[in-house]
């Protein structure tokens, strides 16, 4: 999927991209392009608007680009800088990520929520939250299960005045976290995951990241400021979210 274009000039504004299997491409699983301002047309809504993505599957293989070519699974562009769009929101949750050799999973900037997904990557990163065409703003990261190799989750070049933060994840990784407002995670290395999880580095077949019995607990992390976010109370299975659990499953045991 290839929405807006590269010279930021088409607004997609208020998307639902939801229930798709996006797998072993060469490029993107799925990019929304930066915008540049809104043009002045009647129609295109001038409040604030969300784009949702979820429930989605975001796969690549061996079969990807490399070098300067590699990309993402999904990639999120900036919002209009000013005036109509410039607080709009990506809300990306109930997600399952998986696999990227030659790139992180997921890479954002601007106004973004991550939460209640459900993140493999066994040869490389997770989640890179840093400048591209411009800068993260508001960044939210919450209650996500990420394995990965390299980076677990990296958040950099925020902008002044805006906050990000990383609250209540569960993440196993050569470098769990880097950047943000951290608050109420837990890390640990790739090899740690099997301390937590029921099958974390499984083929897919068998792949499996509920917690096991009594693992990823801890207190509830502050949700303070976050009562927008769809779902919010909802994890990866669509149960009641219970966030003294860390990561994107509340419950443990048998899935």
């Amino acid at each position: 999927m290839y929405l807006g274009d590269s010279d930021g000039s088409d607004p997609f504004i208020a998307g639902l991209i939801e229930r798709n299997v996006i797998r072993d491409t060469i490029g993107y699983n799925a990019q929304i392009k930066h915008q540049l301002a809104r043009p002045t047309v009647a129609g295109i809504p001038t409040a604030r608007s969300t784009t949702v993505i979820r429930h989605n599957v975001f796969s690549k293989s061996a079969n990807s680009s490399t070098g300067s070519l590699a990309r993402p699974n999904l990639l999120l562009g900036h919002l209009p800088l000013s005036g109509a769009g410039s607080d709009d929101y990506y809300l990306v949750y109930g997600n399952f990520f998986y696999q990227n050799p030659t790139e992180a999973l997921f890479q954002a900037e601007g106004n973004v929520a991550l939460y209640s997904n459900v993140m493999v990557n066994e040869t490389g990163s997770a989640v890179r939250i840093q400048p591209h065409y411009d800068v993260p703003r508001t960044i939210t990261i919450a209650g996500n299960t990420v394995v990965a190799q390299g980076t677990g989750v990296l958040v950099t070049g925020g902008a002044s005045g805006f906050v990000q933060r990383v609250i209540g994840n569960a993440v196993f990784a050569g470098a769990p976290l880097d950047g943000g407002l951290q608050s109420e995670n837990i890390t640990g290395s790739l090899a740690a995951a099997a301390t937590a999880l029921r099958a974390p580095t499984a083929p897919i077949e068998q792949l499996d990241l509920f917690p096991l019995p009594g693992a990823l607990v801890g207190n509830p992390p502050n949700l303070t400021g976050l009562s927008e976010l769809i779902e919010l109370d909802r994890d990866f299975n669509g149960a009641p979210r219970n966030w003294s659990r860390r990561g994107a499953s509340s419950g443990d045991g048998t899935n």
